[in-house]
């Protein structure tokens, strides 16, 4: 499983800050 970090870095890349 990725760790924490790198989910965080990976949502905001496909789903943008709205």
């Amino acid at each position: 499983m990725v760790s924490e970090r790198q989910v965080t870095l990976s949502l905001p890349n496909e789903m943008p800050k709205q």
